[in-house]
């Protein structure tokens, strides 16, 4: 059951986008669990109760105080914003910056 978030958040993407369903309704969120490996009753709890409210509604909080306004958002290093759709050269750019600044490389920024 382990290593699942991605094929998850994928799912609850194309239902979205592909086809027109809510993510956050309780039975979307089951039965894209299902198509993933996830027990669908479960993840049908979890988003019926309030269980997680207080942490979603932190990761909210930390992404208002970030300035995520766009998607996608990218977030390095829990510092760096990449914000908006851009072409993987921009992305690669924008990272190795992040990089520099953080020391993880040692070469300079590259210019905008």
């Amino acid at each position: 059951m382990q290593n699942r978030e991605t094929p998850l958040q994928l799912a609850l993407f194309d239902a979205y986008f592909g086809e027109a369903k809510n993510p956050a309704h309780p039975q979307v969120l089951r039965e894209k669990a299902i198509e993933v490996g996830l027990y669908g009753d479960a993840a049908e709890a979890i988003a019926r109760s309030d269980q997680y409210a207080n942490d979603v509604r932190a990761a909210e909080q930390r992404f208002m105080e970030t300035e995520v306004n766009a998607v996608p958002g990218i977030i390095l290093d829990g510092r760096y914003l990449i914000s908006g759709a851009r072409a993987s050269r921009s992305i690669w750019r924008h990272t190795r910056g992040a990089m520099c600044l953080v020391g993880l490389t040692r070469s300079t920024p590259p210019s905008p």
